[in-house]
This record gives structure tokens, C-alpha cells and sequence, in this order.
């Protein structure tokens, strides 16, 4: 079985491990297999950096035999950590936070809150191909709960322009909540980094998590634009997300706020009567399926080489 990854003055190591009770040792395994490979081979025994290195497990009553360790992506068994919430937009981040929580065990549940004008047709279409992304990389259908959120942007615009940011968030937390108390998800996960837009400065942050009601998770939190940029790439989102023309919020005031304050948004949101402006949202929820789609498939190898550089 050796032969074929073995040429004429190559020297080979081996490694070999057991999972079971056996009556033998895993050095034996080596001595015994090394020993019958240089007798065919005449190859030269090389225990450090070898030509080839030979690994050996065996589990039971089986042997594995292979030359490569191919790096997978790590993490833990999807669905063994809860189901938890994951707003989902048309951009670059948020893809990359639902997978890393994937990654984790999670079993996401994606929210899509429709801008409608404020961002066009082609966010929502972003938004369905990377959905297709990561249900390829689960094995198994996203079920996708979608909202209208143009007419509270809207009013956010309207009567608090430079909130609209904060305002805008606050609502999506508050929808995201009801999801994922209706679902029995465990929290929240937004694709949020420290500092990287208006609405993203620790003092806006703050003012975002009051309106939520379970724990948020942000697993880009400390990570910039080119670290989330790399993992985007790796996992096959980056091209989906950024295809087409460059996407903006056409919603957001030219000189947002970075620094709100609670009090100031408590009054906004008052006079918005949001408990009114959230329930009506919440009426526009619509499921669909995104089922694996065979066609996607290409993101499970995508641009792994450059990741791992």
C-alpha cells in the first residue's frame, strides 16, 4: 500500500496511533510496518522530516494508512450548543459571524430585515446567496425568517436623522428578540466590529444592547475589516457579498452620531411610539427554506490556501 507515495531513494517515517484495546503497542505498529517497508523498498528509515511521513491508526479492528493531513476547519458537531438568532445582512460581516458561530456548534436561525429602497433588490439577493453558502456549509436548510423594515426606517429618518443608525439597530434587536423567544434560540449574533462603522463605537453599542432582550454574541468583535475580509474569503462569502455594484444604506444620515446617549433615544423612541412601529415589523414575518444547494458547493475549498497564508 506504501508503494505508491514512495520513490526509488526516499526516505519515510511513520506514525502510528490506536483507539482500543490491543495487544500490541502503537511503536510496535511501527516497527513491525517499517520493517516490512524497507524489506520491499530498501528505502531508508528517516524519524525526523522524512520524505514521506506514513500515519497509521488504527481503531478496533481497522487500519488507516494515508501520507496527508488535510486541516479541517475544527470547532464542534453543528446543533450541540442551542439554536441562536443571526441578523443577517447583504454585506461582508455578518455571513462571516453566523459561520464562525456555526463553527461552534450553533444552529442558526438567519433574520432578514428588508431596507427596501434604502439598500435595493441586490441586498436581499446577497443576502440569499450567502445564505445558500452557509447552508451548504450545515448540510442542512437554513429556515429563514424575513421582515419589512423600510417603513421604520422611514420614521427613524424622519424624526431623529442622525439616530437613524442607532434607532435602526435597536428596532432589529428588538424584532430579533421575539424570534428568538418564539424559537427558544439562546441570543443574538450580529456581525458587529468595534469601531468599523458610526453605529459601532463602544458608546453606540451600548445604547444598541439596552433594546435587547437575551444575550448578543459578536464573534467579530476585535477582529478589522481585513481579518474578516481573510475568513470571508475562506469560507466562500467574500465574492457573494461584493459582487455588482457597492452597496449602501441610502437610510443613513451623512454625519451619524457615534456618541449616543440613552436618554436622548428613550425620548426619540417615544415619540415614535416604537412598541407600535415593532409590532407592526413583526406582522410582516414571513419563513422561507434555503435548502444545501449542490451548485454552491464550491465554497467548502474556497480560497483555503490564502486564508491559511
Amino acid at each position: 500500500m506504501v508503494t505508491p507515495f514512495l520513490t526509488h531513494g526516499e526516505s519515510f517515517g511513520i506514525r502510528a496511533r490506536r483507539t482500543g484495546t490491543h495487544r500490541f503497542s502503537s511503536k510496535d505498529i511501527g516497527v513491525v510496518v517499517g520493517r516490512k517497508i524497507v524489506e520491499r523498498l530498501a528505502a531508508p528509515v528517516r524519524l525526523s522530516r522524512p520524505d514521506v511521513q506514513v500515519y497509521i491508526d488504527v481503531r478496533a479492528d481497522r487500519a488507516y494508512l494515508y501520507t496527508e493531513i488535510i486541516q479541517g476547519v475544527g470547532g464542534l458537531p453543528l446543533g450541540t450548543q442551542g439554536k441562536i438568532v443571526a441578523l443577517i445582512s447583504g454585506g461582508i460581516d455578518s455571513p462571516v459571524a453566523a459561520w464562525l458561530m456555526m463553527k461552534r456548534g450553533c444552529t442558526v436561525i438567519p433574520v432578514f430585515l428588508d431596507c427596501g429602497s434604502y439598500t435595493g433588490a441586490q441586498g436581499k439577493q446577497r443576502v440569499l446567496e450567502c445564505l445558500k453558502a452557509l447552508a451548504v456549509w450545515g448540510q442542512a436548510p437554513l429556515n429563514v425568517a424575513n421582515l419589512r423594515h423600510d417603513m421604520s426606517l422611514a420614521k427613524f429618518k424622519e424624526l431623529c436623522p442622525r439616530l437613524t443608525c442607532v434607532l435602526c439597530k435597536r428596532m432589529m434587536y428588538r424584532i430579533a428578540t421575539v424570534i428568538a423567544k418564539q424559537e427558544g434560540a439562546h441570543g443574538i449574533i450580529t456581525g458587529e466590529s468595534i469601531g468599523q462603522v458610526a453605529s459601532q463605537t463602544t458608546q453606540n453599542l451600548l445604547a444598541i444592547d439596552d433594546a435587547g432582550g437575551v444575550p448578543i454574541y459578536r464573534p467579530l468583535i476585535g477582529m478589522d475589516k481585513t481579518e474578516i475580509i481573510r475568513l470571508a474569503r475562506y469560507i466562500g462569502t467574500y465574492r457573494l457579498s461584493t459582487y455588482g455594484d457597492s452597496m449602501s444604506c441610502s437610510a443613513a444620515h451623512h454625519h451619524p452620531t457615534t456618541n449616543a446617549d440613552i436618554n436622548e433615544v428613550a425620548q426619540c423612541e417615544a415619540q415614535l411610539s416604537i412598541c407600535d412601529l415593532s409590532n407592526k415589523e413583526t406582522e410582516s414575518l414571513t419563513w422561507d427554506a434555503i435548502l444545501p444547494d449542490k451548485g454552491y458547493r464550491w465554497v467548502l475549498s474556497a480560497n483555503k490556501h490564502e486564508h491559511q497564508a
